[in-house]
């Protein structure tokens, strides 16, 4: 078994791209992006997410991105988790052997997008692949219905899947379903990582908390 530890934010990081005809990666500017985000206490960054556009580049370039940030942890010292998915499955393979080649902290995976998983054995069958191809990783699922339109629930699945994927930690949950985010983070008496991805709930307990002040 693989052991996750990281607690606190995580940050998704966007991807910046140069102003030029192929708009190409622009990595100047990373090592000072880590930075700013290092020294406003964020220890933790996602690279390749939703938020990064990570499903929408290529193969190497999101390869030469993780590198570029698995780089910038010597001197920030940021828990980095690679999110992988997106893809068809080979790429999705390669990317986490990739990942864990690097010495990625972390693995984030969508489930298949085409072929969608419509139940809890179908995503588990899934991810035990992804799991195999980066066996000393840790592995999370990145559970964000409202674009994958993968509506497992993840309180049962967190119960279902216990044991069945040797390097499975947690998940990260971008979804308003609080009742079933409850159910994710209570599942197994709290055994699970589970990451708040909606940013509407952080915008709405961010003004419950002024109107409090």
């Amino acid at each position: 078994m693989v052991k996750f530890t990281f607690k606190g934010p995580l940050v998704p990081v966007f991807t910046p791209f140069n102003n030029d005809s192929t708009k190409s990666l622009n990595l100047d500017i990373i090592p000072k992006y880590a930075q700013f985000l290092a020294e406003n206490g964020l220890k933790g960054v996602l690279v390749n997410g939703t938020t990064g556009e990570g499903m929408s580049q290529t193969v190497q370039e999101r390869k030469i991105l993780a590198e570029k940030w698995m780089e910038i942890k010597k001197v920030t010292n940021q828990h980095m988790m690679i999110q992988v998915g997106g893809a068809p499955l080979p790429d999705v393979l390669e990317l986490a052997k990739h990942a864990e080649s690097i010495g990625a902290d972390s693995i984030l995976c969508l489930p298949e997008l085409y072929f969608k998983p419509t139940n809890i054995e179908q995503l588990t069958y899934y991810l035990k692949i992804v799991g195999q191809a980066a066996p000393n990783t840790p592995l999370l699922y990145y559970h964000i219905p409202m674009f994958t339109n993968v509506n497992i629930h993840m309180g049962q699945f967190l119960r279902e899947v216990d044991g069945k994927i040797p390097t499975f930690v947690g998940i990260k949950c971008t979804s308003e379903e609080l009742v079933e985010g409850l159910e994710a983070v209570n599942a197994h008496n709290r055994k699970f990582a589970v990451f708040l991805g909606a940013d509407t709930v952080y915008i709405l307990k961010f003004s419950l908390n002024l109107k409090k002040g």
